[in-house]
């Protein structure tokens, strides 16, 4: 029987196994795992699949921020991910059915913005969109073009020109070129 489940601290090292059987030795130089370095997952939404006592399917959350490039407006949002399904359970829809159970409880909680770098072509059926026209850097520059965002018709759109950070902390200068002389 697979059930939905809270994370718990005990399931850590079991998820970065699947985390790295899913997506390969190399998941720690994606741009997005940048954004979750220091920036722990917010315990509340991240969410497993429990097959037994086998976990079968994880994704998390956490907090990131987009900065206005030119008014240093920041606007909160959640970071999607990782979503991982273990490679023993892939092809059986957990993943989705994950998606559905975690985003319910997103919203549920009142958050209205989600982030998260990944394909159009799986995300678009939970609501996300491509982020472009919109210019938002990710920390290394890359995968910008792959960043989506599901959020709410009444908050405000994403700045045309800014930068995706971990966090909520605000920040003065987020931009060295902007900073004031000494």
């Amino acid at each position: 029987m697979i059930c939905f489940d809270q994370e718990r601290p005990q399931d850590l090292q079991e998820i970065e196994a699947l985390l790295n059987a899913a997506f390969g030795p190399k998941r720690s130089e994606k741009s997005s795992n940048l954004l979750r370095y220091r920036n722990p997952p917010l315990a509340e939404f991240s969410c497993v699949m429990r097959a037994e006592k086998e976990i079968a399917a994880t994704v998390r959350f956490s907090n990131v921020h987009v900065r206005d490039f030119f008014s240093n407006e920041q606007h909160d949002a959640l970071l999607l991910g990782p979503l991982a399904v273990s490679p023993a359970f892939q092809g059986a829809g957990l993943g989705s059915e994950l998606m559905k159970y975690a985003l319910a409880k997103v919203d549920r909680a009142g958050y209205e913005r989600i982030l998260l770098v990944g394909d159009i072509s799986y995300y678009h059926r939970f609501g996300f969109s491509p982020v472009i026209p919109r210019f938002i850097m990710l920390p290394d520059g890359r995968d910008a073009s792959r960043l989506l965002v599901r959020q709410s018709e009444c908050l405000e759109p994403l700045p045309k020109v800014g930068l995706l950070r971990a966090g909520t902390q605000p920040s003065r200068y987020p931009f060295p070129a902007l900073q004031p002389a000494a």
